[in-house]
């Protein structure tokens, strides 16, 4: 018995904050998924095959994992793990211009 009160009293203490819960938003105050999805409609970011081709060019290897565009310090970028001969590193990648910013590891 004593169960089943502790139960219903915590399942009534979460939902107020489950009713309010916001999505998460980016710095400018939108949902970034959303912008992500729109600029890759609109055209204003290349395509992540170029960008997978432009990485393979210059460092030989094999996609590991790629993420969706994400909006960060301003711009919009994807993070490219990738492997080469054994060496794991991940890229980050202007996605309107498809400059590379930063290697990490390696």
């Amino acid at each position: 018995m004593n169960r089943l009160v502790f139960l219903l009293l915590a399942a009534l203490l979460a939902a107020p904050a489950a009713a309010t819960a916001q999505p998460w938003r980016d710095d400018y105050g939108g949902r970034s998924q959303d912008r992500a999805r729109a600029a890759v409609e609109e055209r204003r970011v290349i395509p992540l095959e170029r960008i997978i081709e432009q990485i393979n060019r210059r460092t030989p290897g094999q996609l590991l994992g790629a993420a969706a565009p994400t909006f960060e310090g301003g711009r919009m970028i994807y993070r490219i793990l990738w492997d080469s001969r054994g060496r794991q590193m991940e890229y980050v990648v202007d996605a309107s211009s498809g400059a590379i910013l930063a290697v990490n590891g390696g």
